[in-house]
Parts: structure tokens; C-alpha cells; sequence
């Protein structure tokens, strides 16, 4: 073993701390670096998940809405056919007898005017309460281009192709 003489030990031992604190130094730098970083990207992190958050809720909201159009429109149709088909029961089985309708020269009563007049202003507003409703909550690109029915669509199809 070979002596050291105490002023070059204690040279290299100041020489130890000196690079020790150095080193130290550098890794509180280097840790505030990443810890900053760190902080940074969480609160991006948490910004895009709120984000994702807030569109999730909004898609949600409108698929609600959505549904909601859609039964109305299936609850306006189911009633709109049932009136239609209550409609076509009066026409077939609802004419006045022939007997009651005309008095004995052969004129109409005005009873079976009215009742004649009301039956076709029930039928045109039931038709036109139908075709509302459809063309409400069909999309526009599925209506017909000439006139805007949606009964035409297939004659329509056959003439532009």
C-alpha cells in the first residue's frame, strides 16, 4: 500500500464533493425539466379527455333527439294510416242510404252536402297531414327532383339514369 500524503487526498476529496455537487445540481435541473413536462402533458391530457368527454355527451344528446324525431314521425304515420283507413271504411260503408239521403223529387238533402263536403275536406287534410309528415322526416336527397314526392322517387330514378 502506498502513502498518500494528506494534501492530495484532501484535494481529491474536495474534488469528490465539487463533482458530486455538480452532479447533484444537474439532477434537480433535469428532474424540475421532467417534472415540468410531466405537468404539461397531463394537463394536455386532460384537456383532450374532457374534449372527447364533451363531444361524447353532445353525440349522445343529439342521438336522443334523433329518437325523439323518430317516434313522432312513427307515431304521426300509425296515426295518419288508422285515420286513413277509418277514412276509407266511411267512404265504402258510410254513404247514406238512398232513401234518406233525397227527398221525394229527388233532390239532396242539405245534410248529405255538408256531410259530403266535410268528408272531402277531412280526406284532403288527412292527405295532406300525410304528406307533411313524410316529407318532414325524409332527408331532402331522398325526395324526387321534379316534383318533391316521395311516391315518384323510382319513376324519377328510371328517368335521370
Amino acid at each position: 500500500m502506498q502513502f498518500i500524503p494528506y494534501p492530495i487526498l484532501s484535494a481529491v476529496k474536495i474534488l469528490q464533493v465539487h463533482l458530486t455537487k455538480n452532479l447533484h445540481k444537474q439532477g434537480l435541473h433535469k428532474n424540475r425539466k421532467y417534472h415540468v413536462q410531466n405537468l404539461v402533458q397531463q394537463l394536455r391530457h386532460h384537456t383532450q379527455q374532457m374534449k372527447i368527454s364533451v363531444e361524447a355527451a353532445r353525440r349522445e344528446n343529439l342521438r336522443d333527439v334523433w329518437i325523439q324525431k323518430n317516434r313522432k314521425a312513427d307515431t304521426l304515420l300509425i296515426t295518419t294510416t288508422l285515420m286513413f283507413s277509418a277514412f276509407i271504411a266511411l267512404i265504402v260503408e258510410g254513404t247514406p242510404h238512398e232513401d234518406t239521403a233525397t227527398y221525394n223529387d229527388g233532390q239532396l238533402k242539405p245534410i248529405v252536402t255538408v256531410f259530403s263536403v266535410g268528408v272531402s275536406i277531412s280526406s284532403f287534410l288527412l292527405m295532406m297531414g300525410m304528406w307533411l309528415t313524410m316529407r318532414a322526416y325524409i332527408p331532402p336527397e331522398v325526395l324526387c327532383k321534379c316534383c318533391g314526392c316521395v311516391l315518384c322517387i323510382a319513376c324519377c330514378l328510371l328517368l335521370n339514369s
